[in-house]
């Protein structure tokens, strides 16, 4: 990509013309090891098993083989442009360190490294058929952040209208710069995280806005999230219209936000964050989803304790945090003990099971299909997915002992298990840029709407050939709706 002075400030224009500037950082021998991203594609089962934690794997004339063989084959190019941007203002910028700023700095030396190179990464599934693409912690869409704003389609393509005119819809959702002005301006005045690094995706997105405006081109990768995958499949499972409109499994007038939802039936806004609902919906994603994945109120109010850095100690025994309960945190302008914050998150919760009963009932028959598994074979809880795999989890002597696996878990894990199936039935059907993280979509610009749709597809395929999936409703399923993107 090439700017010109003119555009750009002096000091955001000399970030690119000194691609060889400085980290500051040396390699401390874990940047490159054996299992990192690769200049060619690495077959599946090369460096890993093909299901991880599993002695299975799929047979090479299997269509779940065929699956991970093609995400094997995408490679994604390092942005140059980005990386150089990156190299003036990360990590030396950063005002925190800690083990998380530790991973973040070998991610960064290792993609300066790479940078204008395509990568290709290890492919493989977890015991529940959901679809990895990654190696080590870094060079792959779902390390992190960093590794995902520097990770590009392999080749540069021009921009189309609709493709343009969508793209600014989904940045502007997003709170990322729409205009060559303020790409201009998020660049000389980078916005930070609470770890204190810089937003790499809003200035990825910012630098793209002035490459589509000097050139017409790109290799940017969008991004399209779902809704809330997790409680769409709840919704279609359960032919819950009312929880399929707000997570926007259906067509509905509105646009659906399950967590906005929460935060304001449960003015959270008004009673944490002053009104700013931004907070309060951010604050509210955090209990429905652990909820979602079986949490109670004593799970999710130790995540936001620990997350305030509130006191306690771990009984390793039982494999719990256990709360100081004679201190006391903050959440936005509320003092919390504890039991306080424990009470507050159980009303969320209830506003959430309240207004969606059938949520409960799913979680409720999970759960016996779940004893009915342990009661037979107390070494398997083992179903099939709509497209055939088989997704077993192999209980150990140790585990059965120690009580580690829980009928908690059963609901997540059968819904996991179909979003596993949804990508599996996108990756067979798309024959061009992709690249997938649990429930999100990431291809050029051009085609995102298109790869929307075939999502669309997939949900409608899975949900009307559920086969021998362990829990599911009879009735006519209701026409999708976007389910992802915006």
């Amino acid at each position: 990509m090439t700017l010109e002075i003119n555009e750009l400030s002096a000091i955001t224009y000399m970030r690119f013309v000194n691609p060889e500037y400085d980290t500051g950082y040396e390699d401390d021998g874990r940047i490159f090891v054996k299992g990192l991203p690769s200049h060619k594609p690495i077959e599946p089962g090369s460096n890993r098993p093909m299901i991880s934690k599993s002695p299975f794997a799929p047979p090479k004339d299997t269509i779940h083989y065929e699956v991970l063989n093609k995400v094997s084959k995408q490679g994604f190019r390092v942005s140059r442009a980005f990386m150089d941007l990156m190299g003036a203002t990360f990590p030396k910028n950063c005002t925190e360190r800690g083990n998380w700023l530790d991973t973040i700095e070998r991610t960064f030396l290792g993609l300066w490294r790479k940078k204008g190179e395509i990568l290709y990464t290890d492919a493989f599934y977890d015991w529940r058929g959901r679809v990895y693409d990654m190696s080590g912690e870094w060079g792959s869409l779902q390390n992190n952040k960093l590794s995902r704003a520097a990770l590009s389609a392999p080749e540069r393509y021009a921009v189309t209208e609709e493709g343009f005119h969508y793209l600014k819809k989904l940045f502007f959702h997003e709170g990322w710069p729409t205009t060559p002005e303020d790409a201009q301006e998020y660049l000389e005045n980078p916005q930070f995280d609470g770890n204190g690094a810089i937003d790499w995706m809003g200035a990825r997105a910012a630098l793209t806005i002035l490459e589509i405006h000097k050139t017409g081109m790109t290799n940017y990768l969008v991004e399209q999230d779902a809704s809330c995958s997790g409680f769409q499949h709840m919704a279609l499972l359960m032919r819950d219209l009312r929880l399929a409109e707000i997570v926007n499994a259906v067509f509905s007038h509105i646009h659906g936000d399950l967590y906005l939802m929460v935060a304001e039936e449960g003015k959270i806004a008004e009673y944490l964050f002053d009104g700013d609902l931004r907070k309060a919906r951010k604050f509210a994603k955090t209990i429905v989803m652990l909820t979602g994945y079986g949490s109670g109120a004593s799970g999710i109010a130790s995540s936001y304790w620990l997350d305030a850095g509130g006191e306690g100690e771990l009984d390793e025994e039982e494999g719990l945090f256990l709360a100081d309960e004679d201190t006391t945190i903050f959440i936005g302008t509320k003092e919390f003990t504890y039991e306080n914050l424990k009470g507050f998150v159980k009303e969320q919760q209830e506003i959430l099971f309240k207004k969606f009963p059938s949520i409960q009932v799913l979680r409720t028959e999970c759960i016996k299909y779940y004893v009915e598994c342990i009661n037979a074979d107390p070494e398997s809880f083992i179903w099939t997915t709509p497209d055939g795999f088989i997704a077993h989890r192999v209980i150990t002597l140790d585990e059965q002992e120690c009580n580690r696996v829980g009928a908690a878990g059963a609901m997540p894990n059968l819904i996991h298990s179909l979003d596993a199936a949804i990508v599996r039935y996108v990756i067979r059907n798309w024959n061009r840029t992709l690249g997938v993280v649990h429930d999100a979509f990431f291809t050029t610009i051009n085609d995102a709407l298109e790869l929307r749709e075939l999502v669309r597809e997939a949900y409608r395929y899975i949900h009307t050939n559920l086969g021998e999936f362990p829990v599911k409703r009879e009735g006519t399923l209701p026409e999708i709706g976007k389910c992802i993107g915006i």
